[in-house]
C-alpha cells in the first residue's frame, strides 16, 4: 500500500454503491455483477413462464415432438411438430376431442377416425382441411346437429 492510497475511496466501491442504489432490494446480493433491468424482467417472466411450461408437457397428446423419435413418427405428425400454428391447432383439437369423450359427446372411434384422416395427410393442406372438417363437425355437435 503505498501513501496516496490511504483514505482513497475506490473508485470501483463509488460505482458499486451507484449500482446499489439503483436496484430494488431484491437484487442487492447482485450487484457485484451489475444485474441490469433486462435480465431482471426475464427473470421475472421466465419464472412466470415455468408452471404453463409444465402444464403443456402435462397435457399428453398423442404426437410427441422429440428429436429422437422424429424417424418413426408420420409425415403429419412431422408437419404437426414442424409449424407452430398447426401444432396450436391440434392441441386445441386434442383438447375438444378430449373434453367432449368426458361429455360423450363422441366415441373413441370418432376419435380413431379423425386420427387416421390426419395420420394419411402428407401436406399442409391435408392436414388443414381434416383440421376444418374437425371444427365444422364440433360446430354442429355444439348446435345439436349431428
Amino acid at each position: 500500500m503505498g501513501i496516496g492510497t490511504l483514505g482513497r475511496v475506490k473508485p470501483e466501491s463509488r460505482r458499486r454503491k451507484a449500482v446499489d442504489s439503483r436496484l430494488p432490494p431484491i437484487f442487492g446480493a447482485f450487484a457485484d455483477i451489475r444485474v441490469t433491468r433486462c435480465f431482471a424482467i426475464f427473470s421475472f417472466f421466465s419464472v412466470l413462464a415455468l408452471p404453463s411450461l409444465a402444464l403443456a408437457q402435462s397435457q399428453g397428446i398423442d404426437i410427441t415432438c422429440d428429436p429422437a423419435t422424429r424417424g418413426s413418427a408420420t409425415a403429419a405428425e412431422r408437419l404437426i411438430c414442424d409449424h407452430a400454428l398447426l401444432s396450436m391447432g391440434y392441441r386445441r383439437i386434442f383438447a375438444d376431442q378430449q373434453r367432449m369423450l368426458r361429455e360423450q359427446k363422441i366415441t373413441d372411434d370418432d376419435v380413431a377416425a379423425f386420427r387416421k384422416q390426419r395420420d394419411a395427410c402428407t401436406t399442409l393442406d391435408c392436414l388443414d382441411g381434416v383440421f376444418s372438417a374437425w371444427k365444422q363437425n364440433t360446430a354442429n355437435l355444439k348446435s345439436g346437429r349431428r
